[in-house]
């Protein structure tokens, strides 16, 4: 074993040098950084609906978060953590100073003994997390980039980093446009009046029914119509906010998982 250490400090010795060291130091930046660049838009999506919209998220929620936080956590160096502050905005007075670990632990023990609670929520304009990586990549993009004079050969040719630039230009505006759906409520009076509209045409139909045109004029088409409206009804409120963590929700954790996957595979 000690041999084959030596035979790979060797190899190791010719074949690697300063630079490469520098573009592994990089790379492994920009990996991690858009690891964390996705946990942080679902720890939106989880917080933006309840929280930043109404004030409050719910324990079960919260739990979630610190999860996330947990994993950017490990992910970033206590520096590149602790920049981020006020950022989520969910307020905790007694354990602000504590880990996301140990937040975890002490939520548990607490439900166990007074039950669920709810969390208030900051809902000041602030820099979320999502948009502080982006500026991070950005950030390590220009900084490791190979100009023309070819001062840093290890690094990302020039040409590329304005078609990088557009993708997280990009990531903004659908940052931006998700955001937007899930905190824009359907108006109260709009949903109010089709919900009154929908009980007056059902609760009145059976008021006007013909006992001369049949059973399938009478039970079937009848059945049908307010089944298609009733559903009409539940697929716009599971439509209005498409990014939760319910089984019909769109499955933000699986394209996670699979851009963690093709991470592993660069690495």
């Amino acid at each position: 074993r000690t041999g084959v250490v030596e035979v790979d400090r060797e190899v190791r010795n010719k074949y690697i040098d300063e630079f490469d060291e520098m573009a592994t130091v990089a790379r492994v930046n920009l990996i991690r950084f858009s690891v964390c660049l996705v946990v942080a838009f679902k720890m939106h999506t989880r917080i933006a609906a309840e929280g930043y919209c109404f004030g409050r998220v719910s324990d079960e929620t919260k739990r979630l978060v610190d999860f996330d936080l947990l994993r950017l956590r490990y992910l970033l160096r206590e520096h590149e953590f602790a920049s981020f502050g006020h950022s989520v905005g969910i307020m905790e007075p007694h354990s602000a100073h504590h880990s996301p670990r140990t937040r975890l632990g002490q939520r548990a023990y607490a439900q166990s003994i007074t039950g669920p609670r709810d969390y208030r929520v900051d809902q000041e304009p602030n820099a979320r997390i999502f948009v502080i990586i982006c500026f991070w990549i950005r950030e390590e993009l220009f900084k490791h980039m190979n100009e023309h004079l070819n001062n840093q050969p290890w690094g990302i040719k020039e040409r590329m980093v304005p078609v990088m630039n557009k993708l997280l230009s990009d990531c903004m505006k659908w940052y931006t446009m998700v955001d937007q759906i899930i905190t824009t409520p359907m108006p109260l009076p709009y949903v109010s009046l089709m919900k009154v509209l929908l009980t007056c045409y059902l609760g009145s139909y059976p008021f006007f029914i013909d006992y001369k045109l049949g059973t399938y004029a009478n039970i079937v088409i009848p059945s049908l119509v307010a089944f298609a409206l009733l559903g009409i009804d539940a697929i716009a409120t599971e439509l209005e906010n498409p990014f939760g963590d319910d089984a019909n929700d769109l499955d933000i954790g699986e394209c996670i998982h699979n851009l963690e996957q093709e991470i592993i595979g660069f690495l």
